[in-house]
């Protein structure tokens, strides 16, 4: 082999070599493959059927159904978090029972020298409840700043998980739309088959949209009523003690002896920590009463998911029988 063929070869190797280097690079196909998106839940909304994944799956027929069943799927998961504000209802129970525990009627001081203590006593008291009371109103802000920013991303995820599927099936209706044009019956199996997915769409919508709002309705009007009674238990509670103390101080003024004032005390402050203790248990009650719409709307969510997919399932049944290579 002579000097110029070698270089030739030498040449052309390079020249092979760069092109695969070239396609690898910029003209290899990127893979199909996709991760699930963070902050959505599990399951087939993130396979790469998914709409979220803005991909088409390699069957698209198989992979526009899924997404159809997909958004069933996301409902389910987003009605699942929606249930657990119930659980914010008594979010701040543990401050609130503080409240009544701001004293100790035990503790008072004793008797000698009992009504030269009692300002003080009656200062801390009342500072230790309102300062109590202020954790408790802060935590229930906190809670209601925490339900509406959790409602307002769901509903955000769900509005775009539906406009992303809304354009897949115009995709898949398309496809199939063109694969029946030149023959009846099949044109007349596609167009049943897209009314009867688009029935199935919307009424599992409809029942969804219905119950999420019941639940919200029902959520709200318990934790309204929830910090009424609250609040009010807070209010009565720091007024009648400050009333016993007030009383307290006006019964060591005049020369009442301090063990007959401090006996006195020490009742009062038990009678209006036992009314204080009725009020917490019927705020309580509010929680055991939400758990009614909480199954209520468990129930009409998987009522609605089971339809659409019995409903879908028959139909795609029926389109496969009528036009077998349009599925």
């Amino acid at each position: 082999m002579n000097t110029v063929t070698k270089i030739l070869l030498a040449i052309g190797g390079i020249i092979v070599a760069a092109v695969v280097v070239f396609y690898v690079l910029f003209q290899m196909p990127a893979s199909t493959t996709s991760s699930p998106v963070p902050g959505l839940p599990t399951g087939e909304i993130n396979t790469p059927t998914s709409p979220i994944n803005g991909r088409e799956s390699a069957s698209q027929s198989s992979g526009a159904y899924a997404r159809l069943l997909g958004e069933s799927d996301f409902d389910s998961s987003i009605f699942n978090a929606e249930i657990a504000d119930a659980n914010f209802l008594i979010g701040e129970k543990a401050e609130f029972i503080s409240v009544g525990t701001s004293y100790d009627e035990n503790a008072l001081p004793a008797a000698d020298g009992f009504c030269a203590k009692l300002p003080d006593l009656a200062d801390e008291t009342i500072a230790k409840i309102e300062s109590r009371e202020s954790i408790v109103l802060s935590r229930k802000a906190q809670i209601t700043v925490q339900i509406d920013s959790g409602r307002k991303i769901r509903d955000e995820e769900k509005n775009s998980i539906r406009l992303q599927n809304a354009s897949a099936r115009d995709r898949y209706v398309a496809r199939l739309s063109a694969l029946s044009v030149s023959n009846a019956a099949h044109k007349t199996a596609v167009e049943k088959f897209i009314a009867a997915i688009t029935d199935a769409i919307n009424n599992r919508r409809t029942a969804i949209n219905s119950a999420q709002q019941t639940f919200r309705q029902a959520l709200d009007e318990a934790r309204l009523a929830r910090t009424g009674l609250v609040s009010t238990a807070i209010s009565d509670f720091k007024a009648s003690v400050k009333v016993a103390l007030d009383k307290s101080q006006t019964d060591c003024s005049v020369g009442v002896a301090a063990t007959a004032i401090r006996t006195t005390l020490k009742t009062q402050l038990k009678d209006t920590y036992d009314a204080f203790v009725a009020d917490q248990i019927a705020a309580e009650k509010l929680a055991t009463a939400l758990q009614a719409a909480v199954s209520a709307r468990k129930t009409a969510v998987s009522k609605a998911l089971t339809d659409f997919k019995l409903t879908m399932d028959t139909a795609r049944k029926a389109f496969r029988v009528s036009f077998p290579q349009g599925e």
